[in-house]
């Protein structure tokens, strides 16, 4: 009745059996737990749903990288194309546009350079912020003035330079005309 007092957690202790391996010197005996089969049932069901859940959360994890590996290319490609300050074009993607407009049979274009006459004297005195300020109002002005298939690119400090698609003469000369004035116009800061 000594073992019926006592709880059933000391009852049901592993059953020990001894396995001898045979060594090329001399035997060696090793003592191992008999696992009954359920317990190593749910031993290998865990092991895979833990394997199942790391292999998942892997799986996640690099989907995860490679998505942040795009995004950072697609960010180096667009910062190697567009100018930072005004998002417009840059001179490489100026000459490339160039190419393909000269590419056209019958290529009919206008190039238009545009600076701002005393920039230097802008950043000198009121400072770099309001010259990016400057910088930025100017390009937007530009750019309103140019019809959807014209393109406006920035290709130095105080440097545009826009491609007008095909018009007739007097279009393009009304055009340029604008952009003069709107950029002829006071800024405000």
């Amino acid at each position: 009745n000594d073992q019926e007092m006592r709880p059933l957690a000391e009852q049901a202790k592993p059953v020990i059996y001894k396995r001898v391996v045979k060594d090329m010197d001399d035997a060696i005996s090793v003592e191992h737990p008999v696992v009954p089969y359920m317990d190593i049932v749910h031993n290998r069901i865990m092991l895979e749903l833990f394997v199942g859940i790391l292999m998942s959360a892997l799986l996640a994890w690099m989907y995860l990288f490679f998505l942040r590996l795009c995004e950072q290319r697609e960010r180096m490609r667009i910062r190697a194309v567009t100018d930072s300050l005004t998002q417009l074009g840059n001179r490489r993607v100026l000459m490339e546009r160039l190419e393909e407009c000269c590419a056209r049979p019958r290529a009919h274009f206008l190039l238009c350079y545009m600076d701002l006459n005393d920039f230097k004297k802008v950043n000198d005195q009121y400072g770099h912020d309001i010259g990016d300020a400057l910088i930025r109002s100017a390009a937007e002005r530009i750019h309103e003035c140019l019809k959807e298939e014209d393109t406006l690119f920035r290709i130095g400090g105080d440097e545009f330079v826009a491609i007008l698609e095909p018009e007739s003469a007097s279009g393009w000369k009304e055009r340029t005309e604008h952009i003069g004035q709107e950029l002829r116009k006071g800024f405000s800061f």
